[in-house]
C-alpha cells in the first residue's frame, strides 16, 4: 500500500514508482500458480490508488506514472530507454545542443527534462549527471541491459526511495510504501543508484555519492 511521499500538496501529482520483480510464483484463488508479473507486482504497490497511475509494460519491469502528472513532470519511452523525470533543469537548451541529432533532434521548445536525460545517459551513461543542472529526482530504465537507474539532486526536494516488492524485487518510487518496511531506503540527495536483476534472489544495488 503507498503511503505517499513528503512532497507538498502542489508536487503531490509528481509520483513514480518502477517494479522489477525476482522470478516469483502467486497462488490465485482457485488455486492455480501463475507467474508474478512487474505489471502485477504495481498494481499490488499502488493499491488502492492504482486507477490513478499509467502503467507502461517491458518485458522484465513496469513503471507507472500518475495520470494526474502536473508541470513538473515529463516522461519519455523510446525503443531502448524510458525516463520519468520530476522536477525542472536550468540547461535543457544546452543539453539539446549538446546530445541531439540534428538529423532527428525535437525542436528545442518541445524538448523535455526527461528527453535530454535519456540522451545525455545514452551518449555518457552515469557520468552525465555532472552536466544536470537543476532540482530533481528521476528513474531510467535501459531497455537493452535491464538496468533501473535513479538520482536526485544535491539539494533534495524531491523524493526518490529504494524498496522491495513481494517478490524480493527492486522497487524505487517517489513514495513510499509501508509493505517495505525496514527494506525501505531513502536515497539521499546527491545521490543515485543503479540496479540489474542478476536472475536469482535480490537485485545488485549499489550507491554512489554525486556532488552536484
Amino acid at each position: 500500500m503507498c503511503i505517499g511521499s513528503s512532497t507538498s500538496r502542489a508536487d503531490k501529482a509528481a509520483e513514480f514508482v518502477i517494479a522489477c520483480p525476482s522470478p516469483a510464483l502467486d497462488i490465485t484463488n482457485d488455486g492455480a500458480a501463475v507467474k508474478v508479473t512487474p505489471e502485477a507486482s504495481l498494481q499490488t504497490l499502488l493499491a488502492p490508488r492504482a486507477s490513478e497511475f499509467e502503467i507502461i509494460k517491458f518485458r522484465d519491469a513496469a513503471l507507472a506514472v500518475s495520470r494526474d502528472r502536473g508541470a513538473t513532470v515529463s516522461v519519455y519511452s523510446g525503443h531502448d530507454v524510458a525516463v520519468v523525470f520530476v522536477g525542472h533543469l536550468e540547461n535543457t537548451q544546452y543539453l539539446h545542443d549538446k546530445y541531439s541529432d540534428p538529423a532527428s533532434a525535437p525542436s528545442a521548445e518541445t524538448f523535455s527534462e526527461a528527453q535530454a536525460v535519456a540522451l545525455a545517459y545514452k551518449a555518457r551513461k552515469y557520468s552525465f549527471l555532472s552536466s544536470l543542472r537543476g532540482e530533481y529526482s528521476f528513474i531510467l530504465y535501459d531497455l537493452e541491459c535491464g538496468n533501473a537507474f535513479a538520482a536526485r539532486d544535491a539539494v533534495g526536494k524531491f523524493p526518490l526511495f529504494q524498496s522491495r516488492d513481494k517478490t524480493g524485487g527492486l522497487v524505487i518510487s517517489s513514495m513510499a510504501f509501508e509493505e517495505s518496511g525496514t527494506d525501505l531506503v531513502e536515497v539521499v540527495p546527491g545521490n543515485f543508484i543503479f540496479g540489474r536483476k542478476p536472475g536469482r534472489n535480490m537485485h545488485k544495488v549499489s550507491f554512489f555519492f554525486h556532488p552536484l
